[in-house]
């Protein structure tokens, strides 16, 4: 594979010094108002050679040949225009085109144009005109990278990274400090514990465009420091078609070996579940006097089997259609699709007490070995429907539906060295998540001058995790090769490490609102001179969360037969060892298991552009918001817990642009932002987490932190070849929300967590982009793509007084660098296409820690992938490799706290995840 690849890149190498291309590049414009024209044909008069101009009115003639040519460009309502005798002789030429209005009288036509908003010119052409500091990746540059769910593709973007394989994290700013925009509203959240939208419930089939926008503006949210996502799904149809896309995954840890898994029903191989929660007899509250009964109820659901895991499959229809409604031109999208993952995963987990100094280590407290099996289904349904009712009117409704599951088999073997025992520990568990999302959605007034936009929306989320089970067994150590068997913990009492069983489920209900005004004044020329928004708008969500656990106990120790506590778990918890010399049920659920949380936004805005000299454009604006959080729930001790936090907080903006020339500008922003606590973080509610050993608490006195953002831009258009910008940022944090360990809790090498504000931080770094395209002739490629960009992040926290913690570390989450390169080799002609992926992110805290309890960072992970794609008339083939080089996920903790990562600190988690093979076929017709 090296050498294919050195091979090729030598050739191409070659090429480029010794060969001559020859191309031409220009703009087509209007003659009287000067303005370019999107959509014009550009042409070589009697040849195959052609293209149609941007949103910029650019096109570029390339793989042309030296001699003399007929150049013929044609727009409707325009008269054409001929450029006879064009000579070709250098290798690139530029021409300016200005064509002249037909004056002749027509019958009239309405005609209904959207503007490309799919390929990466226009994402490009986007960032340039944007207000903001932004990036993007197009639906074009996604089907090459051949990424299957968002998260995979957002990752390509500067400065973002993926934290567990479907939170954003920007700038090193964790999932808290970044909001998503699904379109044109809040994208809503599956998570118990996260604010943060889960990419990768969703494909990246229907995805047009992602946007992230890193400096705010006044009709943005205030409520992001990091970055905005905003993604954009598919909506417009310019002719029927249908698209059928069918794909097989193959890993090498997985597939066609043994996979552990429990019972799975029917129903949850598309990702619904009716059969694991308890059902609606089942005891509200289990006492002595019930628990047998309530112990019966429950089915035995703790037989692990094995089953060979088959090659993962995907399916994908997507139908577009045109009709005519009144008159009226209408355009309808649907997609549906589905996916079902086996994934085997084998980890070693290692934690340790204080490091001694005086022997250069730390002694362990226990040493495991987990192999970890996950099934993951997930079915989806979108809808988009745009009806134009005139060409400065338009309505558009777009609705998803996302239902997945994951099914997860934990296998624990190793030493507990504390306890001196050697431990088989077991983890069952089942989640469900179900999002619903309708955005209705109005235009009116598509140009510049003068536009009206509403949007409504309402998002329905569920989260349900039932029958969560977790069970340790041992045996001494020093009886190791002896045959005495395991033997089960059962507790004196409830537990949430022995012999238990969790139900929890969340509901979370979003709606809202908000309309928009916006002008531009333009001179005699129709040169933009000032430009006005303002809006008003509504945000409303609530949730509701419970959670129940409980536990087997010895039903009476002194005549309880202690010979089942060596059988297999499976038979163990049988339904006749459910009696007075067995096991019962014991309730551990405890006031704080449960919350109801409402959160109202009101929010006003308005902003201005003007021009202040020919070069210089100022975009400052004013939000104010106005929220209420407000949450109840009760503690450990049954005492009210109530939170009722209404702030106005008010939003200044600023974003300047200098214009050097049609290729170079400069830009400067300004934004004061705002960061409030998240329901989970304030409810009082604990989560125990079996893969790590954490138990993570809530603070109902958390208070907002508030965010000042610069950034300064520099960035360089040269179309169609060339794009790069370079920029540097700076923000200062105050009250900002971190996690604290909290000390002297847990056990067994458990450690406890909870939310507090420190007292300031400082976050501040560089990023660059660069992208470039290489033409040739007469080669195995005849075009070359290189995209390349890295971010470099430093960052501070300063967190006041702390109870054995250090005062100061980088933000959790933060990673000081990030670097993404692709080449895309094409040859055009033949229709295929190899790209080459890499993509790495620094060290970053995973976990914070304490005096003699390090914080825990995770490594840099070397991600290299590769996908090869033909065109075969219709039908497109795609072969490739995730993770060539077999990276590995590793941990490691800060041993002697010196701030450095070496051979005298202690990995405490690493795993192996294997390659994966893709093949896929798409057909269109």
């Amino acid at each position: 594979m090296r050498f294919c690849v050195g091979l090729l890149s030598f050739l191409a190498f070659v090429k480029f010094c010794y060969s001559q291309t020859y191309k031409i590049t220009g703009k087509v414009y209007d003659n009287n108002t000067r303005e370019p024209l999107i959509g014009a044909t550009v042409f070589m008069l009697g040849s195959s050679i052609g293209t149609s101009t941007d949103t910029d009115g650019s096109f570029i003639l390339d793989n042309l040949k030296k001699g003399t040519y007929t150049l013929v460009v044609t727009f409707l309502g325009y008269k054409s225009d001929t450029l006879k005798n064009f000579s070709v002789v250098s290798p690139s030429h530029y021409v300016e085109i200005y064509l002249t209005e037909n004056n002749r009288t027509l019958k009239q036509v309405d005609i209904i144009s959207e503007r490309i908003q799919h390929s990466e010119n226009s994402i490009l052409q986007d960032m340039k005109r944007s207000e903001t500091v932004s990036n993007g990746v197009s639906s074009e540059l996604i089907s090459k990278n051949q990424d299957k769910n968002t998260a995979e593709a957002i990752k390509r973007i500067p400065g973002i990274t993926i934290q567990n394989e479907q939170f954003v994290v920007i700038r090193g700013l964790a999932d808290r400090y970044n909001i998503t925009y699904l379109n044109h509203s809040m994208a809503p959240s599956f998570e118990n514990d996260k604010k943060s939208f889960a990419f990768d419930m969703l494909p990246t089939s229907m995805i047009e465009r992602i946007m992230v926008y890193k400096t705010g503006n006044a009709e943005f949210p205030a409520e992001f420091s990091g970055g905005m996502v905003q993604v954009v799904t598919k909506k417009y149809v310019d002719s029927n078609f249908t698209q059928i896309s069918i794909s097989q995954k193959i890993n090498e840890l997985t597939t066609f070996h043994d996979f552990k898994t429990d019972k799975l029903y029917f129903s949850e191989y598309f990702g619904f579940t009716n059969r694991r929660n308890y059902s609606e007899k089942f005891p509200a509250v289990i006492h002595s006097q019930n628990g047998l009964i309530a112990a019966q109820m429950l089915p035995n659901t703790w037989k692990i089997s094995s089953v060979m895991a088959l090659p993962d499959p995907s399916l994908n229809i997507t139908t577009g259609h045109k009709f005519k409604l009144y008159q009226k031109n209408l355009s309808n999208l649907f997609s549906l699709g589905y996916s079902s993952n086996h994934k085997t995963q084998y980890n070693s987990i290692i934690n340790y007490n204080m490091y001694i100094p005086e022997v250069g280590h730390c002694d362990t407290i226990y040493r495991f070995n987990d192999q970890s099996y996950q099934f993951k289904s997930h079915i989806y349904a979108i809808h988009s429907m745009t009806l134009f009712l005139s060409n400065q009117h338009l309505v558009e409704l777009k609705q998803l539906f996302s239902q997945g599951n994951s099914n997860t088999i934990i296998e624990r073997e190793g030493i507990n060295f504390e306890e001196g025992v050697l431990v088989k520990n077991y983890s069952f568990n089942y989640q469900e998540r179900r999002l619903y999302h309708a955005q209705l959605h109005g235009e009116v007034g598509q140009d510049e001058k003068q536009k009206i936009s509403w949007t409504t929306f309402f998002n329905s989320s569920f989260s349900n995790q039932p029958d969560y089970k977790r069970v340790r067994t041992v045996k001494d150590l020093y009886e190791s090769e002896l045959p005495i068997p395991y033997q089960v913990i059962i507790p004196p009492s409830a537990s949430t490490l022995d012999a238990g069983r969790f139900f929890a489920n969340l509901r979370e209900y979003n709606l809202g609102g908000n309309i928009q005004f916006q002008k531009t004044f333009k001179n005699e020329k129709e040169q933009s001179l000032f430009g006005l928004k303002a809006g008003l708008g509504y945000d409303q969500k609530k949730r509701s969360f419970q959670a129940r656990w409980i536990s087997y106990k010895q039903y009476n120790t002194s005549t309880f037969d202690y010979n089942l506590l060596t059988l297999p778990i499976d038979e163990l918890f049988e339904h006749e060892n459910f009696n007075t010399r067995g096991l019962t049920l014991v309730e551990g659920t405890n006031p704080s298991d449960r919350y109801h949380a409402e959160n109202q936004l009101f929010f006003g805005y308005v902003s201005s552009q003007w021009t202040v000299v020919k070069k210089i454009k100022v975009i400052s604006g004013l939000r104010l918001e106005h929220n209420t959080i407000s949450l109840y729930s009760r503690n450990y001790s049954n005492q009210p817990v109530e939170v009722f936090n209404p702030i106005l907080t008010w939003h200044p903006y600023l974003n300047s642009i200098y214009q050097f020339d049609e290729k170079n500008l400069l830009r400067l922003a300004y934004f004061k932002s705002i960061n409030r606590p998240e329901f989970r973080e304030l409810a009082p509610f604990a989560y125990y987490d079996f893969s790590f050993n954490n138990v993570l608490i809530g603070n109902e006195n958390l208070n907002h932190a508030i965010i000042h953002n610069i950034d300064f831009r520099w960035e360089y258009y040269s179309y169609p070849d060339m794009m790069m910008n370079v920029g540097v940022f700076y923000k200062y944090f105050l009250n900002p929300i971190e996690m604290y360990y909290v000390p002297g809790s847990g056990s067994g090498g458990t450690r406890n967590f909870t939310f507090k504000n420190a007292q300031n931080a400082r976050n501040y770094g560089m990023e660059t982009e660069l992208r470039k395209s290489f033409s040739f002739t007469n080669i195995v490629f005849n075009k070359i793509d290189i995209i390349f960009n890295t971010a470099y992040i430093f960052s501070q926290v300063n967190l006041g007084e702390t109870n054995g913690q250090k005062n100061t570390r980088m933000l959790m989450g933060q990673s000081p660098y990030i670097l993404n390169l692709a080449m895309y080799l094409e040859n055009t002609m033949k229709k295929w296409q190899l790209a080459l992926l890499y993509n790495v992110v620094g060290k970053r805290i995973a976990m914070v820690g304490t005096y003699g309890t390090p914080d825990i960072y995770e490594m840099p992970r070397n991600m290299v992938d590769i996908s090869l794609s033909k065109k075969i008339n219709k039908v497109k083939l795609v072969c490739g490799i995730n993770n060539l080089i077999n990276a590995k996920i590793k941990l490691i903790q800060d041993s002697n706290e010196d701030n450095k990562i070496n051979h005298k600190d202690d990995t405490v988690f690493e795993a192996a995840t294997g390659r994966n093979f893709h093949f896929s076929f798409l057909f269109s017709f």
